[in-house]
């Protein structure tokens, strides 16, 4: 036997048969003009609902496959007959009622007020009455429809640290009249006084409380609250709130804790009267810095002589007023910015920039800029390596001295910049997909040939679009922001004030250059995976 199984939907097609009570049975009336098919599943489901016993169905089928008009399939039975009933559905989550109103078949219609309260009795919140009204006489059978709506809690807001002081204390050498770079008075410390306010914490809010639609509270989920962390030299009022300097100094976010550091200052300079220096603050050297020896600090270091073949560390800025003669052996690492006035000999690293009068036969690593200003402005022999650019007046000697120059991109960026754009593609590709099922589906409902499942699939396919809509934005914002930062590197430069010597390597991204001939002022980019020449900027 061929015949069709599948329910459409919730739909039951009573108009598309009706069974007769008669003395010597029952039979099943069959409407060949109706619009849709007979199921044998709706057929089956009105006989259950109507209680007939000891009935043949395999009369049925033949009746269903023959589109026979009148076929007897039960004995002689008395009918039952069913009132006109309200079935209430509530989602999983509580936030959405339903209301399916069957209609009567022999049996009475209820009442309105019967209605309402058969409602009320399983949805407490949110119901739509008029919406109630309109399916109540209207007689919107067999469609189950929204007629009410929970509340959504509302989260609140996380809680913040106000700093009265600058965490991110970043600052530039400035260029004086004569040409010269002012490393004397760079301002890079936050000084504080014994009692003053250095921060404090504003605490998360609680929030709004929502509600299901069967009256249940649901709790809002209070905003996180943020910790006001304090070190040495500082101190918790006002139950945690507010954090205040206990000593005059230097005060410093490490680790999220606030701290004051005192400045620990050296009259002379770091040799055998002093012996290795490691300090948990500022370090302030009003001599030399002799070879051999080491000074360490937990955030600034100054110095106002030379450095020799000495290792200073720095997890903040390091100042060397006179210069950096490291007689092959000297070593600097800075987590912040190196300041100086010439590096000779020496292996120099920074997370930030290097400024610097001068650099001859070092290697010097920048994870953002190094420039080479002041009346020199030489880079000469060695290697020099950033992030970003690369600035000087004169680079290589003319005797050829071998030079490099080196501006790159950063790995891990690049490789997150591709990790995006996969996913972009991914969401595009399934995107396409949904839009040619929406307008298959559309084109279906248009000839009212689109079955309640498959509205259903098609609200759910509408809805999953929605989301990949609003992850595809967000993997756009993102990718353009990591193309900023990838184009800053790409377009990384180096900018020669005067001149540019034969025997320099210019290394930009993955391009090299070889300077064979002298050059005047210019600025060397990487266009289309070639170093170009272009005026100086």
């Amino acid at each position: 036997m061929n015949i069709k199984l599948d329910k459409l939907e919730n739909k039951k097609n009573i108009n598309n048969f009706e069974f007769k009570y008669l003395e010597d049975g029952v039979y099943i009336q069959i409407n060949n003009d109706a619009e849709n098919e007979i199921s044998l599943s709706d057929v089956l489901e009105q006989i259950n609902k109507k209680h007939i016993r000891e009935y043949d169905l395999e009369a049925i089928v033949n009746a269903i496959n023959d589109k026979s008009d009148f076929v007897r399939f039960a004995p002689k039975q008395e009918e039952i007959l069913i009132d006109e009933e309200v079935l209430i559905d509530i989602s999983e989550d509580k936030m959405f009622g339903y209301v399916t109103l069957l209609p009567p078949d022999g049996g009475r219609n209820i009442e309105f007020d019967e209605f309402i309260n058969k409602v009320k009795k399983k949805i407490k919140y949110g119901l739509d009455y008029e919406k109630l009204k309109e399916i109540f006489e209207n007689k919107l059978y067999n469609k189950k429809i929204c007629i009410a709506q929970g509340k959504k809690p509302v989260a609140g807001k996380d809680g913040y640290i106000k700093w009265y002081f600058n965490i991110e204390n970043i600052c530039k050498p400035q260029i004086l009249k004569d040409g010269s770079v002012d490393y004397r008075n760079l301002n890079i410390i936050n000084n504080v006084k014994k009692g003053e306010l250095l921060a404090e914490r504003i605490p998360a809010t609680n929030g709004e409380d929502g509600i299901t639609v069967t009256g249940e509270n649901i709790p809002s989920i209070k905003g996180k609250e943020v910790s006001l962390k304090v070190g040495k030299n500082v101190i918790l009022y006002e139950n945690g709130y507010a954090a205040y300097a206990l000593k005059d100094g230097q005060v410093v976010c490490r680790n999220g804790k606030i701290v004051v550091y005192e400045v620990f200052e050296i009259a002379g300079n770091v040799d055998n009267s002093t012996g290795n220096i490691s300090f948990n603050g500022t370090v302030r050297i009003k001599g030399n810095v002799i070879t051999g020896f080491y000074v360490k600090a937990m955030n600034d270091i100054e110095i106002n002589g030379v450095v020799e073949g000495a290792v200073i560390e720095s997890n903040g800025n390091i100042i060397v007023k006179r210069g950096i003669q490291g007689y092959h052996k000297g070593k600097l690492i800075s987590r912040g910015n190196i300041y100086t006035k010439f590096i000779e000999n020496s292996d120099i690293y920074a997370d930030l920039d290097i400024h610097a009068e001068a650099i001859m036969h070092s290697k010097v690593i920048s994870g953002n800029n190094i420039e080479v200003n002041g009346k020199k402005g030489l880079i000469v022999g060695g290697i020099c390596k950033a992030k970003n650019e690369i600035r000087a007046k004169t680079v290589g000697s003319p005797m050829g001295t071998v030079t490099v120059l080196e501006v790159g991109i950063d790995i891990q960026l690049k490789s997150k910049y591709t990790e995006i754009k996969n996913k972009i593609n991914e969401i595009k590709s399934n995107l396409e997909k949904l839009d040619k099922t929406i307008k298959l589906f559309t084109r279906l409902a248009k000839g009212n040939n689109l079955s309640d499942e498959k509205r259903k699939l098609l609200i759910k396919i509408i809805d999953s679009r929605k989301v990949l809509i609003n992850q595809l934005n967000d993997l756009k914002e993102q990718l353009s922001s990591i193309e900023e930062k990838i184009k800053m590197q790409i377009n990384g430069k180096v900018k020669v004030e005067r001149e540019i010597f034969p025997g320099v390597k210019i290394v930009i991204g993955n391009s090299i250059m070889f300077v064979r001939e002298k050059l005047g002022p210019c600025t060397l980019v990487n266009i289309d995976g070639e170093i170009k020449i272009t005026p100086f900027e």
